[in-house]
């Protein structure tokens, strides 16, 4: 990826300063303010904090969100060489506006692309517990992006009448992928692993969804330093 497409680490790099960022805002008030450790942290499989929490949970899935929003607008301004249309949806759908028809060019689907790739990358090659639970909520950071989507519209019509309307799927503020994830964050579920290395609820948790943040270990008290 990094051969083929060098443009786009830019965006990558930027993404992850976005999400740093946004856990920071969502968490001013907190005793853990989404401080890392001083060495190592990274999206691109390090973990960022000693112990597998919920902070850790939200930090793997607002960074791989932050990631994707980035790519996702990068596409949008053409700074990315190869950045095609996504699938589009055809047909007729309706809004609080009345009817529309599916079109334009959304390009959420070529940013969930590239920030999988990347973000993965080292996980793939891991089969551990570790890696199944960062890949998991690397992945709820991508569907909180695509959750937050919003339409787009064009208008159609003499002396813009808007008679009919095409749209499309684009990014939302980022700020609100980030209060959809603090809402997982204080939902997590606490899971284990079974025997078909597969993540599990502990025995009466609820079950989780794609979307939901997932963690190991409670959470320390992060009133020391060594608590990270």
């Amino acid at each position: 990826m990094c051969e083929k497409h060098p443009d786009i680490l830019l965006s990558v790099s930027k993404g992850a300063r976005m999400g740093v960022a946004e856990c920071q805002a969502q968490f001013r008030n907190h005793r853990w303010n989404c401080s890392t450790l001083g060495t190592g942290a990274s999206i691109f499989g390090n973990h960022m904090l000693k112990v597998d929490s919920r902070e850790s949970a939200f930090l793997y899935a607002i960074s791989s969100a932050g990631v994707t929003h980035a790519l996702i607008r990068s596409c949008g301004r053409g700074e990315i060489t190869h950045c095609p249309c996504g699938p589009v949806k055809r047909g007729i759908s309706y809004d609080s506006r009345g009817q529309y028809s599916w079109g334009g060019c959304s390009h959420v689907a070529t940013g969930l692309r590239y920030s999988r790739l990347f973000i993965e990358a080292a996980d793939e090659r891991r089969k551990d517990a570790r890696a199944l639970i960062s890949f998991h909520n690397n992945r709820a950071g991508r569907k909180a992006v695509q959750r937050k989507s919003r339409l787009q519209c064009k208008c159609h019509g003499v002396s813009g009448s808007c008679a009919s309307r095409t749209c499309w799927k684009v990014q939302t503020d980022f700020g609100e992928v980030g209060r959809l994830l603090k809402k997982r964050y204080e939902g997590a579920v606490q899971v284990t692993v079974d025997n078909q290395n597969t993540l599990m609820p502990l025995e009466g948790r609820k079950p989780f969804s794609k979307l939901d943040l997932v963690y190991f270990e409670h959470s320390p008290d992060y009133c020391t330093p060594t608590s990270l």
